[in-house]
């Protein structure tokens, strides 16, 4: 999933440099690329319903970003159909 995993690599790049001297913003990028990183282990784990719980309770700036991430690398009919969401 090389997509999901640039998604992670942008948001740690991003915090620790266009953002490191702003402590919020990067804590919020730490924590999404935490979040991608948690929802790309339970895929390649099979644990699919994990991934899609923790992706319901992401905001919508790091759903989205996740969401096209994977629809360039699972589909987008994977994608639509495991997180209930459509894609434009």
């Amino acid at each position: 999933m090389k997509n999901l995993q640039a998604v992670i690599d942008r948001k740690m790049h991003a915090a620790q440099t266009t953002w490191g001297k702003d402590w919020d913003m990067q804590v919020m990028l730490f924590e999404d690329a935490a979040d991608a990183f948690a929802i790309k282990s339970f895929i390649e784990g099979g644990m699919i319903e994990r991934a899609a719980e923790r992706f319901d309770d992401l905001d919508t700036a790091p759903q989205e970003d996740i969401a096209v991430a994977l629809e360039k690398d699972k589909g987008r009919e994977w994608t639509e159909k495991t997180f209930g969401i459509e894609l434009f």
